[in-house]
């Protein structure tokens, strides 16, 4: 896991892939970058602009709170990486667990994941 401010991206690509297409309405509130109230784990080269308090996908695009985002992924119970001995990937687990919501449940993009408003797949 790769940590940047409030984004916890994955650090490597993999060939695994979940499904589902998941997503909702952008939210941080200073520590969490959350959508529909789960914290996420976001696919390789996600960044975050500390400056412009915006979301950088590694397309290129810039995304803002409040603005709708979707992409093939699923929903994840969090894994228990606090013991993990690369200090890498327990800082990505604290912050997740620190930005769960009610569900328990991590929104996770798949590594290759194309991001976009649209709610529905194409």
């Amino acid at each position: 896991m790769v940590v940047d401010g409030p984004v916890v991206a994955n650090s490597t690509h993999s060939d695994s892939s979940m499904a589902a297409y998941v997503g909702g309405t952008l939210t941080y509130d200073g520590t969490c970058l959350t959508l529909d109230d789960e914290p996420v784990l976001w696919p390789v080269g996600t960044t975050w602009d500390e400056q412009a308090s915006t979301l950088l996908l590694p397309e290129g695009d810039t995304i803002t709170a409040g603005s709708a985002l979707y992409g093939g992924g699923g929903h994840t119970p969090l894994a228990d990486d606090t013991t993990n001995t690369d200090a890498d990937r327990r800082e990505g687990a604290a912050l997740l667990e620190q930005c769960l919501g009610p569900s328990g449940l991590v929104t996770n993009f798949n590594t290759g994941a194309r991001l976009s408003s649209d709610p529905q797949p194409s």
